[in-house]
């Protein structure tokens, strides 16, 4: 069983400083993402997310999300005919979403990994191994077609053995 949870708040710890907002992980690995209740109670999130709420472990990450609301986009956006802008804020956006990916293979044995990046009501699905990316054409979220792809996609990797998520079996 995966759960999606809200890591955009708590970061793994030590030097690491940086989250992606939203993690799934596997349930059976939940002592290395979940939070006691006392943590929950120290914590100063609204209530609403605390029951959504989860460290950020990227040695138990199966699919990172990254959502931008009013923030530069890592990749082209909003009928952009440009997949990756070169500004300095879409540049250091790309360059976080990446340092994202980079955590996980360097926490887990993995052959590939998937990231899905979202920028208000537009999304790109990524596919990363140790040679680069594959992305997926802007996803519109308003758009029937591209949202049941999106939720097709998620519901598919919550179904997958880790082989598929792209865990090492040797």
């Amino acid at each position: 069983v995966f759960v999606f949870r809200d890591t955009g708040d708590l970061p793994e710890g030590g030097v690491i400083d940086h989250r992606p907002e939203l993690a799934m992980y596997a349930w059976k690995d939940h002592e290395y993402w979940h939070l006691t209740e006392g943590e929950l109670k120290k914590s100063k999130l609204p209530a609403a997310r605390k029951e959504h709420v989860a460290r950020t472990s990227y040695a138990a990450m199966n699919v990172l999300v990254e959502a931008k609301w009013d923030h530069p986009a890592g990749f082209g956006f909003g009928g952009s005919d440009v997949f990756l802008p070169r500004t300095e804020g879409n540049v250091a956006a790309r360059s976080q979403h990446i340092t994202h990916v980079t955590e996980v293979f360097r926490r887990q044995h993995r052959l590939h990994a998937f990231s899905i990046y979202i920028k208000k009501y537009e999304a790109r699905v990524a596919f990363w191994d140790r040679a680069g990316a594959l992305v997926t054409e802007v996803l519109d979220l308003h758009a029937d077609e591209d949202l049941r792809f999106l939720l097709n996609f998620v519901r598919t990797l919550s179904k997958v053995d880790e082989v598929t998520l792209g865990h090492n079996p040797t």
